[in-house]
């Protein structure tokens, strides 16, 4: 027979808190296949050709449903810097002009389309601004060469989170940056990009998508439990019986348990404040 420890509970108690879900920080996506020409020179580079960029845009999509892209081919090449309404991710691209390079480079100074034979080519900064919050975007950046890249969130308040594109500065022309971030706690109505220079540079295939529905947030509660300190014989079933009044005359079981080690702190998950109190013994069967 092990040996049970019979303890009234005046005063001793547990507290348990469950914690929130904390606010995530945003998943960001990047991966850069360096240019290796000249200022000015390069040439056309297909996904097969950019291992680091086509990764992360693998991985971005995978972690979205219903993605759509804007590959920029429905509009009229111009050289004018120009609004772009796009209904096919639901906004409107500022700062940038229309280019399609000719076929017989594939490039203009370093600057290429990844699908189709059109891209927005830009020397300032572009914003797009969505006609309703997102919470996913992407993006493929050609011919970085000197100047660094930030890609900023601006959400429906006005307020602005920045993030650096990671990116070996310098290089060479023709280089490819793909950059998708997610933001499941805060929705952005506009992206802006702009580069820490003059030089140009190019974008194609931006891209929204739906986040996957995820569970409700924990709900938090503090509450006070009754705990039973219990030394014994370890692997002993124990019947865990309580007493409403301090003369033990009747006692009901509540739970057998193992115990698995000695001393064992049971608590009762009952809080406190629900009910009356109650004196608690354990009972090796």
């Amino acid at each position: 027979m092990g040996k049970a420890l019979h303890r009234s509970l005046l005063g001793f108690s547990c507290v348990l808190v469950l914690l929130s879900s904390l606010q995530a920080t945003p998943t960001i996506f990047t991966g850069d296949d360096p240019g290796s020409g000249e200022s000015g020179e390069g040439k056309r580079r297909s996904l097969s050709d950019l291992p680091n960029s086509s990764k992360e845009f693998a991985r971005f999509r995978l972690s979205l449903l219903d993605v759509v892209e804007e590959t920029f081919e429905a509009f009229p090449v111009s050289d004018a810097v120009q609004d772009l309404k796009s209904g096919t991710i639901g906004a409107t691209i500022s700062g940038g002009a229309i280019q399609e390079p000719p076929k017989s480079l594939g490039h203009i100074d370093g600057k290429f389309a990844l699908s189709g034979d059109k891209l927005l080519s830009a020397k300032g900064p572009i914003t797009v601004r969505f006609t309703s919050p997102q919470s996913a975007f992407g993006l493929f950046i050609t011919d970085a060469e000197n100047d660094s890249r930030d890609v900023v969130l601006i959400d429906s308040k006005g307020e602005r989170s920045t993030y650096r594109v990671p990116a070996k500065i310098p290089q060479g022309s023709s280089g490819c940056i793909f950059f998708g971030i997610i933001d499941h706690d805060r929705p952005f109505v506009a992206v802006e990009i702009s580069g820490s220079g003059t030089e140009g540079f190019g974008f194609d295939d931006m891209m929204i998508g739906r986040i996957p529905e995820v569970g409700a947030p924990a709900s938090t509660r503090i509450d006070t439990y009754a705990g039973l300190t219990i030394e014994g014989t370890p692997q002993t079933l124990y019947r865990i019986e309580v007493s409403a009044t301090p003369d033990f005359v009747e006692w009901f079981t509540q739970t057998t348990i193992r115990l698995p080690t000695s001393p064992f702190l049971y608590i009762d998950p009952q809080p406190i404040s629900t009910r009356t109190r109650l004196y608690y013994r354990a009972i090796p069967e």
